[in-house]
């Protein structure tokens, strides 16, 4: 078998529309994880939002989380690449400065300046409150794995461009959803976390099957063997990826794993 190592992202990839895991999706999963393949999840979310998913999965490889930042095992991180603390700073000024709404993570939980609409529907998203911080801006030193800017698509189709221009190869911009920015460590990707798992499972990238749906995932599709881009994916996505599946809510995982992995068995 070439492919031993699958990793998935979860929104818009192992999750449907309706952020349901298909029963096609889960059996398919069962079947790879029953012929020896390591299956692991990787996504933009932090640990506390996603360990369910996990458990629920019964998968005890470990989680690569905040877009790559920290991989997480047994609820204890094994690495980390957080963001260097002036540049965090600077950014949560020039978003303060542009009205974009912007969190960042600590201890596992999601901070903000100041509650609003965006920091409500996160919370919403994630089944638990955020924390609000009013000094945030004025702190020395954050030591942040992820800051999350959010706003509405349009802002954040122009924001993604000024911030990129802003802070050139500083920090790493990509999109996750389409009001979601994701600023990360330049040196942090999903890609270059997925390079430290296989490594250490002693499988190189030829060994790897990566999916995704967004930028964000974009690294570790074009580092693995074979990278895979969802038919709901933006079209940055697709035009990096080797090949595209089904949608997420064609069951589009469980046709990978058939295909490439399992072929059709």
């Amino acid at each position: 078998m070439q492919y031993k190592l699958l990793a998935l992202d979860i929104d818009g990839t192992l999750l449907n529309s309706k952020r349901e895991i298909t029963p096609g999706v889960r059996s398919a999963i069962q079947r790879a994880v029953d012929a020896g393949v390591t299956v692991l999840l990787a996504t933009g979310r932090m640990y506390r939002a996603m360990y369910r998913i996990n458990e629920d999965l019964g998968l005890s490889a470990p989680c690569m989380v905040y877009g790559g930042g920290q991989i997480v095992k047994d609820s204890k991180p094994i690495y980390e690449c957080p963001i260097d603390s002036a540049a965090a700073l600077e950014f949560l000024d020039w978003a303060h400065g542009i009205g974009m709404h912007a969190q960042i993570y600590l201890f596992d939980d999601f901070v903000y300046e100041k509650e609003n609409q965006y920091s409500r529907e996160y919370a919403e998203f994630c089944n638990f409150p955020g924390v609000e911080f009013p000094n945030l801006r004025k702190m020395h030193t954050i030591l942040t794995p992820k800051i999350l800017g959010i706003s509405e698509p349009e802002n954040i189709d122009q924001w993604e461009a000024m911030a990129k221009e802003r802070f050139g190869d500083r920090l790493r911009i990509t999109r996750s959803k389409p009001r979601f920015l994701e600023v990360n460590n330049p040196a942090a990707s999903k890609g270059v976390a997925l390079n430290e798992l296989a490594k250490s499972l002693g499988l190189t990238a030829e060994n790897c099957i990566a999916m995704g749906d967004a930028t964000l995932d974009l690294p570790m599709i074009q580092w693995a063997g074979l990278g895979i881009a969802m038919d709901n994916a933006d079209e940055v996505t697709k035009a990096g990826a080797d090949f595209i599946c089904p949608s997420c809510d064609e069951d589009g995982v469980a046709y990978v794993i058939d295909k490439f992995i399992l072929n059709g068995k």
